[in-house]
């Protein structure tokens, strides 16, 4: 079975093995060393963001996958492409591929995420309608009590 633990970047963008030497970890300036920003490039709406991990996402093989590269529509956090990496130069390379096939997708596939994100902001806003009007509001804790019905006499 594979060993996890924790990678950082030396000076130079190559990833070092600590393991799991917390005492370590806690002195470290995560965005330093453990979470970094390889680059990022907005196409469109789309935003391609290639960072390093911190932790091998390759879980069953070598090499070790320590950089993520993912497309983005604007910032919503709905993924629409991944792709893993095992070096810095491997991840610089890889983003610009990404970068390139991006700018190939064209308005069609624009207009289809579009769409399909105006459909999730939609079911999450009618969920919260929905659950305002019976008396549960999203994050108070409580709901209100149900209204009873008297029969009149």
């Amino acid at each position: 079975m594979k060993e996890m633990g924790w990678w950082i970047l030396d000076e130079n963008h190559t990833p070092q093995y600590i393991g799991y030497d917390l005492a370590r970890i806690q002195r470290l300036d995560y965005h330093e060393h453990i979470w970094k920003r390889v680059e990022q490039t907005w196409v469109g709406p789309y935003r391609v963001s290639t960072v390093f991990l911190g932790i091998d996402h390759n879980f069953f093989g070598e090499p070790p996958l320590l950089f993520e590269t993912m497309v983005f529509l604007r910032d919503n956090g709905r993924e629409l492409d991944t792709a893993r990496y095992a070096s810095w130069n491997q991840a610089v390379e890889g983003h610009h591929v990404m970068v390139k096939e991006v700018e190939k997708w064209g308005w069609g596939r624009r207009w289809r995420d579009e769409w399909d994100a105006l459909c999730v902001r939609y079911a999450h806003s009618w969920r919260i309608l929905k659950q305002t009007l019976r008396g549960n509001r999203p994050g108070s804790g409580s709901s209100l009590p149900k209204p009873t019905r008297t029969k009149p006499d």
